[in-house]
């Protein structure tokens, strides 16, 4: 089963959509399928989401900070979280690195390639 993760990144103005390339307990970096017009260190809140290849499914909504904004992409750090979000993103996490073949069971940062 391949999986992927997505993400939908909202701030103050605008919406972006992408793919997630790498992903840690601290944030993320989603390549872009649109252009954006967030502003570094613009508050955001950003919609992960797993793909399989029949469904898509929302899981998990947090808070964040965009910490750097280039033509395809956009990185997130993420803010202080609650401890039940963590131990979702710590599975989520988990589970790509499984799919993955990541070697490394404990890994809590993914670079993901797509």
């Amino acid at each position: 089963m391949a999986l992927s993760i997505a993400a939908i990144i909202k701030g103050k103005d605008d919406i972006a959509v992408g793919r997630v390339e790498n992903l840690s307990l601290s944030g993320l970096y989603v390549r872009l399928r649109n252009q954006i017009f967030i502003s570094p260190e613009e508050l955001v809140i950003v919609d992960i989401y797993l793909n399989d290849s029949d469904s898509c499914y929302s899981i998990l909504t947090l808070h964040g900070r965009a910490v750097r904004v280039t033509e395809t992409g956009v990185g997130v750090q993420f803010r202080p979280m609650a401890l039940s979000d963590q131990n979702r993103l710590k599975g989520l996490i988990s589970l790509v690195s499984e799919d993955e073949g990541v070697a490394d069971e404990d890994a809590m940062s993914l670079q993901l390639s797509f």
